[in-house]
């Protein structure tokens, strides 16, 4: 099984976190996951008596962190209970201190039931904790909201920046992740993105591959900017050696197979480009052959028949005007056989040059037909990141 345990201050959110990493590794992975909050965990124990309830309760009332030592033998107990029928465990508690933080995770990497130890920092201003908890006082209108809130930041306060140094300093044997942060607080969709990204080994790179107006630049560019990552176009390159010779990529990619191509070794550049970025990561490329050339990538093919595609470009004012004035096409049936064509070409020329057809779907691991999502990228991209996530977890 794998452990992630999930750290932050008080007012910090680590519960909706976990609950939104507990409801993705479910309804998206399918893993079996069992959650472990640990301060209910040892109220419930106090409350059931059990194992050692009458010394936790004493800390507990006393408003005293329990001591690892005390706890072990619990911990220990319940992970082995649960190692033969679950995948993930995550855990979330006040495990803070780095002292106990050290132990703890030394514990539970040392368990041969466990695979894999990952560690989540929630990194919030102690202001924005301070106002968290405010809000959720008022909300239960219960206890003195003052003498609560000092005594839980102050504790927090006196062992930060102790904290801290031990989650750099053990960095490489225990991967975290610091949450980003948009104006002093968290946009959970960054949050999420992190949390995600953190439990994974993988290269952070996507493929996306199509048809001819599927999609493929808008969408890469809209997940990009999502993730704030780089965003990078075969495309967009190819135009630029086209350009530099003189001609349009249209004749570069009709005649790159000839005897006298437009422009000497286009698709050789082309694809020496794609490979330079092999050892690269946090990137999305749209490219024809990017699964192919960069393997170890979560590839995306859009899907979109000519017919469709000639019947929205020419919905599309600003696109049939480009069409018509930069490739001279009179209507929307010659744009469809134009499109015909490139796509037969394009196969003709990846099966002759590649031995690969673009068109299998064995080549990738997410395939969206577009066609049911007219005027929808926005929901395209939701598909792609969730496809993504999925596949960063296995």
């Amino acid at each position: 099984m794998n452990i992630v345990l999930i750290q932050g201050p008080p007012g910090s959110n680590k519960k909706k976190i976990h609950d939104e990493l507990v409801n993705f590794l479910r309804t998206v992975c399918k893993k079996q996951v069992a959650e472990l909050h640990i301060g209910e965990e040892l109220k419930h124990i106090v409350l059931k008596k059990r194992d050692s309830s009458e010394v936790i309760h004493e800390y507990i009332k006393n408003g005293v962190l329990v001591p690892f030592e005390t706890t072990v033998p619990i911990w220990k107990k319940t992970l082995t209970e649960l190692a033969p029928n679950v995948d993930w465990v995550i855990i979330t508690g006040a495990l803070r201190f780095a002292p106990e933080v050290t132990k703890f995770l030394l514990f539970v990497s040392e368990m041969e039931q466990v695979k894999k130890v990952i560690r989540l920092a929630i990194d919030l201003p102690i202001p924005v904790c301070r106002k968290n908890m405010e809000q959720r006082i008022d909300e239960c209108k219960n206890g003195t909201k003052e003498s609560y809130i000092n005594h839980k930041v102050s504790a927090f306060q006196k062992t930060t920046i102790e904290a801290m140094d031990f989650f750099y300093t053990y960095g490489k044997k225990y991967p975290f992740v610091s949450f980003k942060k948009i104006n002093g607080y968290q946009d959970s969709k960054l949050v999420f993105f992190d949390m995600v990204t953190g439990l994974s080994n993988k290269k952070k790179r996507t493929t996306i591959a199509g048809d001819n107006c599927s999609g493929k630049s808008t969408i890469a560019k809209l997940i990009a900017n999502k993730l704030t990552i780089a965003s990078l176009s075969s495309g967009d390159y190819a135009r630029s050696i086209a350009n530099g010779s003189g001609v349009s990529v249209e004749k570069a990619c009709a005649t790159a197979m000839e005897d006298k191509p437009a422009v000497e070794n286009f698709d050789d550049r082309i694809d020496d480009w794609v490979k330079s970025h092999n050892n690269d990561e946090n990137f999305i490329m749209d490219s024809r052959l990017a699964f192919h050339l960069i393997p170890n990538s979560f590839k995306v093919r859009l899907e979109l028949d000519a017919k469709t595609a000639s019947e929205w470009v020419w919905e599309n004012t600003e696109r049939r005007e480009k069409e018509i004035k930069e490739n001279n096409i009179k209507n929307k049936e010659e744009f469809q056989m134009i499109t015909e064509k490139r796509l037969v070409d394009d196969i003709a020329r990846y099966q002759k040059r590649n031995s690969i057809d673009i068109r299998d779907r064995k080549h990738y691991d997410l395939v969206i037909n577009v066609k049911h999502y007219k005027n929808q990228t926005e929901k395209i991209a939701e598909l792609v990141l969730e496809g993504y996530y999925k596949w960063l977890i296995g």
